[in-house]
């Protein structure tokens, strides 16, 4: 008998075994599987065909040429706030919505409220002891709930004893703490504006005196503030109100004692969730997009891994989203999709309840204009004179019961409860009744993370009944996982050394960033001093939100023909291939020149630098109509702000001067002083040598420098050491002129650009730039254009300068065919060598933008925008003779 019960059991493990895999076998089978070339077709042509039948793809993958694409599954208060997040850092990003606008399901009615030190688990093992009274209900029909035996196996073997709540409750009050510093970024975004955050803090009441010290033990474990109110008195004291209500009264009485988190509370998260769609459509045009009614049924798949989702709109038909990577923020739903891909997530739906009535049905009940309410059974809040009532659980399939939502359980729970302690006797009539399922898991905390065996898909989802406590912290967790800024890959970073070749603003803006991300760096500079060649002496003006081609495909053809330089061949080559994309490339020019914006904004606080930036904005004008439109056009498109101040006449409103040299001087005196970073002057890099783990600079004096990684940002120079690895940069040097007067009786508030000159007042002179003159190095300069340069000037200032009253000198820009930098890992060098250079005239306008980029492409994440992979015919077949 003994030996038939073994066999029984062993059989039916190994059946439930089979069957688990094999089910997760077959959901991986649906997936559409598409080679290499069909996969090339859809991003070229946005169609392929599979046998005779055409596969279209969705118009969002036109996206995909500008920049790497997420697309996000799932627009509630999650997807919205994971898509802002996401924009923020400059990636492109779709999202696919199944309802008909964002904001459905648990985002769309509920109780409003925001705790975002909500740390007490909704389930724990007493879940199963709870009396029938309880706020909490098991449906038995959750068994039949898709992976619900992961989620009650997961449930039991986390136990949630007292050391696992308390391990769980830090995790929760982290990501809570992450939520208000993320919301404090954005306090003048506007989002907030429409009653959010209206009540002073959250208030609880607990039915004894040992679950009230338990509480306030674990908050003071956990580093939550928070004050006990022992009297009526001491409640209205801190609310600096008049609380003196019978039901107010009441509802202290019964309790006698109070505790309250004094951190603002109440959100309406479907205002907000619209909120937040409206404002990425607004301020990230071009970069943030939406679609409704996209039902995402599985994913696009070949032998690398996930690039895309499968879409079925309403009349069925099917199209293909292309993908660099995927968020699933889809709550409970996100484990269909997930199974897809071999994973089995523990997430159950656990059924919640919210129902509202106009506030002045309970206007007396005044301790809710100035607190979010919790107690043992129910939840109340109130926003935009509305007031919210919220509570019960029940874990449970998602089935539609047939029975309207006020008749159910959860709902009728709350009412009457709320009735029994505040003295009113509202009528379930009177109340808009709404339920959703929210996405529970076995210790009641998100998952935040990668998809095993599929790096480019995340998960975003679980957040239970705290979506909008935690949406914004979980927003921030995922983002830095898609940009490896976690805890492993910071001890990687800490233990690899990079050589930065160059101490101009581009390499020491390189350092700066690289060192602040826990970088080893030492920079090797070949003259004496940081700041040299184009740091040294330029126009000093600083332009990262207002861009005009330095060249077009016009002035190339005409420039460049007689021009001999090294690698004229393949700069060529690429320009006449390319033909200057200028849409795509004023759209590039424009994103690095906001990531500037971004990391300049933080790194003049850092140095202390505010003192020295001058002007009041960039007044622009235009020689004709047409490129007065197109520049207006172009800013309008990339949501920068301008003023229109006169006929083909605009102002850009920033800070735009200031000195070069001495912004250098500052962050090297900085890198030595805070991260140890070396700077090896007199020491030009002669060749580069490559083994298996490290890179090695030999000097023309002898002197060898070991690292994990180089990065070269020596301009133009860089193209003469990469050709030992066969690799032709194209990269031509430009020369160009600044020159500096005094005028004592003209004064310029903004910096003055104009097609000809441009022109700003910076330490004590008058600095003018301009000119472009393709050259070798090595010839003689013609200053030819110094004259008109000066001529043009006079006769827009009206002065009668000559050559003799400026200081004039000139320096070579390292420009690429289609004017755009190259940030690159090296072909050929395996992960050690990399490029930051062809800058043009805009090194300090783009630099630390330029730095920004190129942690992240050390970090693994190829820009194809900046790639050197945009360039053809660049590497030889055999090596020439040096």
């Amino acid at each position: 008998m003994f030996r038939i019960l073994k066999y029984s059991i062993g059989g039916a493990l190994l059946g439930s075994f089979g069957y688990h895999y094999g089910e997760k076998y077959l959901e991986a089978k649906t997936n559409l599987f598409l080679d290499d070339n069909q996969i090339r077709e859809l991003r070229v042509r946005n169609k392929t065909t599979i046998g005779d039948q055409v596969l279209n793809g969705h118009p969002s993958n036109q996206y995909l040429k500008i920049k790497a694409q997420v697309v996000i599954v799932g627009g509630g208060i999650i997807g919205a706030t994971q898509a802002l997040s996401l924009l923020e850092r400059g990636y492109n990003v779709t999202i696919l919505e199944n309802g008909p606008e964002a904001g459905t399901q648990c985002s769309a009615y509920n109780g409003n409220i925001f705790n975002a030190y909500g740390f007490i688990p909704v389930v724990t093992l007493n879940f199963f002891e709870i009396p029938e009274e309880s706020t909490i209900r098991l449906n038995p029909n959750v068994i039949n709930e898709k992976n619900f035996f992961q989620f009650a196996v997961n449930g039991l073997l986390l136990s949630m004893n007292d050391e696992a709540q308390i391990h769980n409750s830090k995790n929760q009050v982290r990501l809570g703490t992450m939520t208000l510093q993320e919301i404090e970024k954005l306090k003048n975004s506007g989002l907030f504006e429409k009653g959010h955050f209206r009540a002073r803090g959250h208030l609880s009441f607990f039915l004894d005196e040992g679950h009230m010290n338990s509480y306030t033990s674990k908050l003071s474990i956990l580093g939550v503030p928070f004050q006990i109110f022992n009297k009526f008195q001491e409640m209205e004291t801190y609310s600096k109100t008049t609380l003196q209500t019978r039901e107010n009264r009441k509802l202290f009485d019964k309790y006698g004692k109070a505790i309250v988190l004094p951190t603002d509370t109440n959100i309406e998260t479907n205002d907000l969730t619209l909120d937040i769609v409206k404002y990425c459509e607004k301020n990230y045009h071009g970069q943030f997009q939406i679609y409704y009614n996209k039902n995402v049924t599985r994913f696009v798949v070949n032998n690398e891994g996930v690039k895309g989702l499968v879409i079925q709109d309403k009349e069925n038909r099917n199209q293909v989203v292309l993908a660099d990577k995927v968020v699933l923020c889809m709550a409970h739903k996100t484990k269909d999709l997930a199974i897809k891909l071999g994973v089995r997530l523990p997430i159950i739906p656990g059924k919640g309840w919210a129902m509202g009535i106009p506030f002045s049905k309970i206007k007396d009940f005044t301790i809710l204009k100035n607190f979010t309410l919790n107690t043992p059974n129910f939840a109340a809040s109130s926003t935009n004179d509305q007031f919210r009532l919220s509570g019960g659980i029940e874990l449970c399939k998602d089935e539609k019961s047939g029975i309207p939502p006020s008749q159910e359980w959860g709902a009728k729970m709350a009412l009457k409860r709320f009735n029994e302690q505040s003295g009113y006797n509202l009528q379930m009539r009177d109340f808009h009744v709404s339920s959703c399922y929210r996405p529970l898991t076995p210790d009641d905390f998100p998952i935040i993370s990668t998809v095993p065996n599929h790096p480019n898909v995340y998960i975003n989802a679980g957040h239970g009944a705290r979506g909008t406590s935690y949406c914004f912290g979980s927003a921030e967790a995922m983002t830095q996982i898609l940009f490896y800024l976690i805890i492993m890959q910071e001890e990687k970073r800490k233990n690899t050394s990079v050589l930065i070749v160059g101490a101009g603003i581009i390499g020491l803006a390189s350092a700066l960033k690289l060192c602040q991300l826990g970088y080893k760096v030492t920079i090797i500079e070949g003259e004496a001093f940081v700041g040299t060649k184009c740091s040294a002496y330029n126009g000093n003006i600083y332009s990262p939100l207002y861009y005009t081609p330095l060249v077009t495909f016009d002035k190339l053809i005409k420039y460049f023909l007689n021009s001999f330089s090294t690698n004229i061949s393949q700069f060529k080559f690429n320009v006449v291939s390319e033909k200057f994309q200028i849409n795509d490339h004023l759209k590039s020019q424009y994103r690095i020149g906001q990531l500037n914006e971004l990391e300049f904004e933080n790194i003049i606080k850092t140095l202390d630098f505010k003192g020295e930036l001058k002007s009041k904005g960039q007044q622009v004008f235009f020689d004709t109509d047409d490129a007065y439109q197109n520049q207006t056009q172009a800013l309008r498109d990339n949501n920068i702000e301008f003023e229109l101040t006169g006929t083909r006449q605009i102002l850009v409103p920033s800070v735009t001067e200031f000195d070069t040299k001495k912004l250098c001087q500052k962050i090297s005196l900085h890198l030595k002083q805070n991260y140890n970073c070396d700077i090896h002057y007199n020491h030009k890099v002669a060749q580069i040598l490559l083994n298996k783990d490290k890179i090695y600079l030999k000097t023309d004096k002898g002197l060898v420098f070991q690292g994990d990684k180089a990065v070269l940002c020596n301009s133009h120079y860089a193209k003469y050491l990469l050709q030992d690895f066969r690799i032709k940069l194209p990269i031509l040097p430009v020369r160009g002129w600044a020159m500096g007067t005094k005028i004592d009786d003209y004064k310029l508030d903004q910096t003055i650009c104009t097609s000809k000159f441009s022109v700003c007042q910076c330490l004590g002179e008058f600095r003018l730039s301009g000119g472009l003159q393709f050259a070798k190095e090595s010839s003689e300069v013609d200053d030819s254009a110094v004259d008109l340069i000066i001529e043009a000037f006079n006769k827009f200032c009206d002065q009668t300068k000559t050559r003799e009253d400026f200081t004039i000198r000139s320096c070579l820009r390292p420009l690429t065919p289609d004017d755009k930098c190259i940030i690159s890992k090296v072909p050929r060098t395996g992960h050690h060598l990399y490029v930051n250079v062809g800058h043009g005239s805009r090194g300090m306008s783009h630099a630390f933008g330029a730095a920004h980029i190129l942690a992240n492409v050390l970090d693994g994440q190829d820009d194809p925008e900046f790639s050197l992979k945009r360039f053809k015919f660049i590497q030889q077949i055999k090596s020439e003779k040096q």
